[in-house]
C-alpha cells in the first residue's frame, strides 16, 4: 500500500470520507526517547459531497487560520504546527 492510499483508506476508517490526496508538501522526522517517527503531510482535498465525522476519532473541529496552537498536538506533530499554519496561508 502506498503512503497515499493509506491515508486515503486511514481518512474513511477514521473519518469516514472520501479525500483526494495530493502531493507531501512537510515532512518531519521527530525523536521521543523511545521513538523515532517520519511525519509526511499531504495536501488533500474532500472529495465532493464529503462530509467529515468523527467515527474512529474522539472529535473533530475546523481549526480557524492562526489557531492550531489552542488544540491538543502530540509532541511530534507541534513541532511543525507553524509550518501547517504557513503553508494553509500559501
Amino acid at each position: 500500500e502506498r503512503d497515499e492510499e493509506a491515508l486515503a483508506r486511514e481518512i474513511r476508517e477514521e473519518l469516514g470520507c472520501a479525500v483526494e490526496v495530493g502531493p507531501v508538501v512537510l515532512r518531519h522526522h521527530h525523536r521521543y526517547p523511545d521513538l523515532e517517527v517520519d511525519l509526511l503531510f499531504h495536501s488533500c482535498a474532500l472529495a465532493p459531497g464529503a462530509e467529515p465525522s468523527p467515527l474512529g476519532v474522539a472529535q473533530i473541529a475546523w481549526a480557524k487560520a492562526g489557531t492550531l496552537e489552542r488544540y491538543d498536538f502530540l509532541e511530534a506533530d507541534r513541532a511543525v504546527l507553524a509550518d501547517i499554519e504557513r503553508l494553509a496561508r500559501s
